[in-house]
């Protein structure tokens, strides 16, 4: 019997295994799990990671992939924080589950990180303040991550009684839709709300560097 063309495990096979597991057991996986995914023992594994970490990065980087998260030189700043806040909450929101791991882990992963990169650039060259780059990168992942989970969220988040209910809650509510629609007007609206006060941010810091 010839030897396979292919190979049996690829870094891309690990890293579906891995998620599969990830939305199956909310967050859980072992390298042992993955292996039996992929019918293989697991030494196999270990030809292509080293461990949990080594995982966590080949997901990070499938994720990554799957959205089309590439900045365009010509947007402006403001064009460029709704498309990284929109990639990354269309990607994490695919896969729920796995935004802790995200928040508490490093990034090595070169595409990410390469991606963050060129966005720090882009905000830098916009004349944000160097203390505020990573900061402003910060809170879209933070309101990214979020609205990713808010979109799995059920449709009654407060309960039924409260929709019905003769209170501010009760009349906020029958006002605006249910479901993925409410979830996605509220982030669209927080992401105006951001943007809004970078714009702010970014005339203040421009006064201070150019007082009149």
């Amino acid at each position: 019997m010839g030897r396979p063309t292919a190979p049996l495990i690829t870094p891309e096979l690990i890293a579906d295994a891995a998620l599969q597991l990830i939305d199956a057991q909310r967050g859980q996986f072992t390298l042992t799990q993955i292996a039996r995914t992929l019918g293989v023992k697991g030494p196999s594994l270990y030809n292509h990671v080293s461990g949990r970490e080594d995982v966590l990065e080949l997901v990070r980087k499938r994720i990554h992939l799957s959205v089309n998260a590439e900045l365009r030189a010509e947007w402006s700043w403001q064009d460029s924080v709704r498309h990284v806040a929109r990639s990354d909450r269309d990607s994490i929101g695919q896969h729920p589950w796995i935004a802790a791991e995200f928040m508490i882990s490093s990034m090595a992963a070169t595409e990410p990180l390469d991606a963050v990169a060129r966005f720090a650039e882009k905000l830098e060259a916009a004349g944000f303040a160097s203390v505020d780059v990573l900061k402003i990168i910060t809170s879209i992942d933070l309101l990214a991550i979020g609205s990713a989970l808010d979109i799995n969220a059920p449709d009654d988040i407060y309960g039924p009684d409260a929709i019905e209910a003769d209170t501010a809650l009760g009349r906020a509510l029958r006002a605006n839709r249910s479901g993925k629609a409410r979830a996605d007007e509220a982030f669209e609206f927080a992401l105006d709300r951001l943007v809004e006060s970078l714009e702010l941010l970014l005339e203040r810091t421009r006064s201070d560097q150019h007082p009149a």
